[in-house]
């Protein structure tokens, strides 16, 4: 009998609401406790809202909204309650568990490392996701292949063709992090683009000449974890580029013989350099974030600010949508120019070991910023869109692979006797990675 009044009950207080049902502190403990013991998680966090419309609020009911909200692995939202738990009483262990797995978890990873840095004894030990003794916590390696179409100008023989087309390009990059005693975490990492392109320049040569590339790169960041979920990041990025063009040139020899001779047609280092910041604050099931960036890609000056907006609909990482929109400036192309870009993201997770994250960029823009100065797009060609796709399978406790499709549409300008033209092509690029996590 007791029972079925305690359902009776509930029902009238979930769906009626206080002008109905009055609530009181000891009906609200006694109501949501019994939920608690029948793990009627839904039904709990129904009573939570309520009692805070009500102005209702105390530790043990924290407590049971938290874990409430934990196990319909609302992490984020489970997160908030565990933090009121812990402003009242420090030193409990299990809420000190709870909150770290909720961070942990919710994919809010930097409050999750400051929060267990804090844990002594067997908690320390249970909890641990990383060696903090080592200087290296996480390294990882990556490829890219890129494959452009032949997007060569098709000429007669008394046109002159200025165009260079994209024929081979190869990276590969090598990356580590390192999580300090505090707050603070760096990472680093060293690449090397190389490939080569074919030229056309009636300046140096009527045939096409051979221009081999070879760009080392050299990435660093700091990010600075503050209470709240806000964090603060610093970048730098260093692209030293080498050009170098080669062909041949018919000579004569002994006795009129002819011979092909190689020749250097131009030797040109270039120099890019990059500075970017972002501010952003983590909320229940929402990120915002702010950011800009100078550089001179191409040896032009360019500023690039945007805005970031990710959703976390069920205050979880397993399905998010991320949105980011950039307004930049630049230089390059005839003087002063502008360009909005809007990129797009959505990842849901397929079990435990796999996630799937399609993505698309929109936006007609030269030199673009891209992964928070990670990746730098310094090519001579227009980027028109991208879209592509991100793969990510977990290998054992905190080790992953990831494989990113990517196709890019871009317009590269030419000229046929002086005249500009242009024309629009695809280029295809696969990259693989791999990670370890110490």
């Amino acid at each position: 009998m007791k029972k079925i009044f305690f359902l009776i009950l509930i029902f009238f207080i979930s769906n009626w609401g206080f002008s109905q049902v009055e609530l009181t502190f000891s009906s609200l403990d006694s109501i949501t406790y019994q939920l608690y013991l029948n793990s009627e998680w839904k039904n709990l966090v129904k009573m939570g809202k309520n009692a805070k419309k009500n102005a209702i609020s105390f530790y043990y009911l924290d407590y049971r909204l938290g874990i409430a909200e934990f196990e319909q692995k609302k992490y984020r939202k489970a997160a908030f309650y565990f933090q009121k738990v812990l402003s009242e009483y420090p030193n409990d262990e299990l809420g000190m568990e709870y909150l770290y797995y909720s961070y942990l978890y919710g994919g809010m990873y930097e409050e999750a490392r400051r929060l267990w840095l804090t844990f002594k004894g067997d908690l320390r030990e249970k909890t641990r996701f990383y060696d903090d003794d080592l200087i290296i916590n996480s390294f990882g390696i990556e490829y890219r292949y890129y494959l452009p179409e032949n997007y060569e100008a098709v000429t007669n023989t008394t046109e002159e063709l200025n165009q260079t087309i994209k024929q081979s390009l190869h990276y590969t990059n090598l990356y580590s992090k390192h999580y300090s005693k505090g707050s603070f975490t760096f990472f680093n990492g060293l690449g090397f683009l190389f490939g080569n392109s074919k030229v056309y320049d009636v300046e140096f040569s009527e045939d096409a000449i051979n221009q081999d590339v070879f760009q080392w790169q050299y990435y660093a960041s700091g990010n600075f974890n503050f209470k709240k979920g806000r964090n603060l990041l610093l970048t730098f990025n260093y692209a030293n580029e080498k050009l170098t063009a080669t062909g041949t040139e018919t000579t004569s020899g002994w006795g009129g013989s002819l011979r092909q001779t190689p020749v250097t047609y131009y030797y040109t280092t270039l120099n890019n350099f990059v500075g970017f910041a972002e501010y952003s604050k983590q909320f229940a099931y929402f990120d915002l974030g702010i950011s800009t960036s100078v550089s001179n890609l191409g040896q032009e000056f360019q500023s690039q600010a945007g805005v970031l907006f990710t959703l976390y609909p069920f205050a979880n990482r397993r399905f998010y949508w991320q949105n980011e929109g950039f307004f930049q400036y630049y230089t390059k192309v005839d003087g002063n120019n502008t360009a909005f870009v809007i990129k797009q993201k959505l990842s849901f997770a397929l079990g435990n070991s796999i996630s799937i994250e399609p993505f698309a960029m929109y936006g007609e823009t030269y030199d673009f910023i891209d992964n928070q100065a990670y990746t730098i797009y310094n090519g001579l060609d227009r980027i028109n869109y991208w879209y592509g796709v991100n793969f990510n399978l977990k290998l054992g406790k905190s080790n992953y692979f990831y494989v990113i499709y990517q196709n890019y549409n871009l317009a590269n300008s030419y000229k046929i006797n002086s005249i500009d033209k242009q024309i629009n092509y695809n280029s295809q690029t696969f990259l693989g990675g791999l990670v370890w996590n110490f």
